[in-house]
């Protein structure tokens, strides 16, 4: 009978020592994630139930071997757990595991809430503005804390901020040149450029951040964003830096807008312009193709405008014949006279 109160009074220690290290099961938990870079979105996965204070027990998606399943060493820091986060992302992206939750990011932060207690991975779905994927990172809700002491408290509200990198973006300068024949023409004439971009939220160049020449003038319309440069006389076409935050193809229209000026021939030639930025670690590279109206390969998108001084015609106007007819009464006036003094030297000589 005593043997058997003691096997009672040990069991109900060990159920309240497990009640001490184990929150009830709630589905009231929230993590917000705060974002140095706006835009993108953040995904959350459930890998594992806590079984003890550092014990974990795989949910049956990442239950896998080799599995962590005591949480103390990564605890002490004897293992990288940033290392172990990475692993199971990798594992569940190439597994094609749903994740819990995906949030878009909006104010720079996104929150989710209504979570089961148990043992997180975070990370991002989809790269924000100007930033790399945050570190993927895992996280027990709710958080046991240890004070001083050594007394555990359970935090069922945390908000963790993002460790992030920022990108090195692509540089890039698009190659204009424009020319005017003969090189002494078009002092006074001024010439327009257009850069117009096939998806209205491809990088631009900033007519603000950007130098021009003087007495030039550039301006991005803001319903298409295409850019409008305009440069009198002559002189190099520079729509200027054009950075590139992401990945990606981006395609343009670059043309002239003939003028109306008389003796000018405006260059008609429309190219296109494909800017390729690839990305290596934190890094990214832009390298462009360039193709003319023909859809040849060119180097460079090149305008040339020429000039010939316009011809001279003889206005139809009856201003300038009257000097004909003052001519031709004058010629018979002489002729008539003449005749006159040639009739009295005839009678001079008959007498």
């Amino acid at each position: 009978m005593r043997m058997t109160k003691r096997i009672l009074s040990l069991a109900l220690m060990l159920v309240l020592l497990a009640a001490l290290c184990v929150p009830v099961l709630a589905a009231d938990n929230s993590l917000t994630v705060t974002m140095k870079g706006e835009g993108g979105s953040v995904k959350i996965y459930k890998v594992a139930e806590r079984t003890t204070s550092t014990f974990i027990e795989p949910v049956s998606d990442f239950a896998f071997d080799g599995f962590p399943t005591d949480l103390e060493p990564y605890a002490k820091g004897e293992k990288d757990i940033v290392e172990l986060a990475k692993d199971l992302l990798e594992f569940a992206e190439n597994e094609g595991i749903s994740a819990l939750s995906t949030q878009s990011v909006a104010d720079l932060k996104v929150s989710f809430t209504g979570l089961d207690d148990g043992i997180y991975l975070v990370a991002s779905d989809e790269e924000p503005d100007r930033y790399s994927k945050i570190t993927p990172f895992i996280i027990d809700l709710p958080h046991m804390t240890k004070d001083d002491s050594g007394k555990i408290s359970w935090e069922s509200s945390m908000t963790v901020e993002a460790k992030m990198t920022p990108i090195t973006p692509a540089k890039y300068d698009p190659p204009i040149e424009k020319m005017v024949t003969p090189n002494w023409a078009g002092k006074n004439e001024s010439f327009t450029f257009t850069m117009t971009p096939d998806d209205k939220s491809y990088p631009m160049p900033d007519p603000q951040a950007n130098e021009y020449p003087a007495g030039s003038t550039a301006s991005i319309n803001t319903s298409t964003n295409a850019m409008t440069l305009t440069l009198k006389g002559p002189g190099s076409v520079e729509f200027g830096w054009m950075y590139y935050y992401k990945a990606g193809t981006y395609t343009y229209e670059v043309k002239e807008t003939a003028g109306s000026s008389k003796g000018w021939t405006y260059d008609k030639t429309i190219y296109k312009l494909k800017v390729v930025v690839t990305k290596d670690g934190e890094k990214l590279t832009a390298k462009e193709t360039i193709t003319d109206s023909k859809g040849n390969p060119v180097t460079k998108m090149s305008f040339t405008n020429k000039y010939e001084e316009p011809e001279k015609k003889v206005p139809q106007t009856g201003q300038l014949w009257w000097p004909v007819a003052v001519m031709g009464i004058g010629g018979v006036a002489l002729i008539a006279v003449g005749a006159v003094l040639r009739k009295k030297r005839e009678d001079y000589d008959r007498y």
